[in-house]
């Protein structure tokens, strides 16, 4: 997030979440990881990060939670 944060001049982002892997082997499961795959446009030029981030379902039922993520630049 703090590498997201910190791109100058940032003027749009296209995100691509791509399939989600089970973490666990509940069924249904619940934890997943995401990949995802960020376009950036700024001032200066396109970049790209990609990374993932994990969600679980709440102890208490009501819906899912981000449990961590993480976001590295992709050089090209």
């Amino acid at each position: 997030d703090a590498s997201l944060r910190a791109v100058p001049d940032l003027r749009n982002m296209r995100i691509r979440n791509e399939a989600p892997v089970a973490l666990d082997r509940e069924s249904p499961p619940r934890a997943y990881e995401i990949p995802v795959d960020l376009r950036l446009h700024t001032a200066a030029g396109t970049g790209r990060m990609r990374g993932w981030y994990r969600m679980r379902a709440r102890t208490d039922g009501q819906g899912w939670e981000i449990t961590s993520a993480s976001l590295q630049p992709v050089l090209e």
